[in-house]
Formats: C-alpha cells, structure tokens, sequence
C-alpha cells in the first residue's frame, strides 16, 4: 500500500512542476538583495492515512538573485490520527524560484521534533501563487508534497495559505 501512495505522490510532484514550467515567461518582481517574510496561519492537511493537522510557520527569504531566495523558518505542528494528537516544533530550510511576477516553486527540508520521539526529517515540494495586496504584501496559497524520509510515515498532499510581506 505505501507503494502505491509513493508513486501516487510522485505522479502529482511531476504534475505540480510541469504546471509550473508551462509559466516561466516573465521576470519575477523578487529581486537581488531584498527579502520577504512569511507566516502561515492555517493549513489544511490530509495524509494517505487517518489524519488531521494544524499548523503555524514562520518563514523568511533573502533573495541571492532575481528570482532565487534561500528560505528558512520555524513552525508549530499539531496533529491528530486515531484519536491520539500531539505536538511538535519544525525547523525548515530550503529555497524558493519565481517563474512569473506571481507563480513560485518551493523546496524545503523540514526536521521535525516530536515530544518523547525521536526527530524526524521530511522533504517538502511545492508550488505557490503569489496575490499581491498592495506593492510589498501578497497572499500566498500553496500546494505541497510531503515526503518523509522515515518509511514508517507516510507522504501527504497539503494545501496551505499564508501572507508575506516583501522589502
């Protein structure tokens, strides 16, 4: 059964980056030396198995081209499957690449830690659109792949939301 969701997810993570490419056409308003902060408020997440979970990020980027920044941040996780809930605290690195003005792909690698368990690490792939609100602020809805390296767990489909602030 964990086959077939990997390779479920794999044919998705392709459908994701494909999408994205069919946009490259113009220069991103994401330039060299500037940098955006990010907080994600609220993201809805349904694994491949019995799952729910909310979660509160914190990101950051600094743009080291037009359209390329490094980004990193720290999150909350809470989680519930089968009626037992816990929390945990996410570290996440990673880097962000602007097709359009508006159309970005994700990569991150989140080290997560459980209470009473052991760290886990996970890659996260994604693609996002950014609506900009004003000149330096924009929301920005997403949709992610999760691959956990561990193969007791299991990778997920998550769609999520959040609001950045350029400068």
């Amino acid at each position: 059964m964990y086959n077939i969701n990997l390779v479920r997810m794999k044919r998705l993570v392709y459908l994701l980056f494909t999408v994205a490419a069919l946009f490259i056409a113009e220069k991103a308003s994401a330039q060299q030396r500037s940098f955006f902060v990010n907080a994600n408020t609220s993201e809805v997440h349904m694994s491949f198995g019995n799952g729910t979970s909310f979660n509160l990020y914190a990101n950051g980027g600094w743009f080291l081209s037009d359209n390329f920044a490094l980004v990193g941040g720290l999150g909350l996780y809470t989680y519930s499957q089968n009626s037992v809930s816990s929390n945990q605290i996410r570290l996440n690195a990673g880097a962000r690449f602007y097709f359009t003005d508006n159309l970005f792909a994700q990569g991150m690698l989140n080290v997560s830690k459980w209470k009473d368990v052991d760290a886990s690490t996970a890659l996260r792939l994604g693609v996002g659109y950014s609506i900009f609100l004003s000149d330096r602020v924009a929301l920005e809805p997403m949709a992610n792949i999760v691959i956990p390296f561990e193969s007791n767990r299991n990778s997920s489909f998550v769609i999520g939301g959040g609001i950045s602030v350029y400068f």
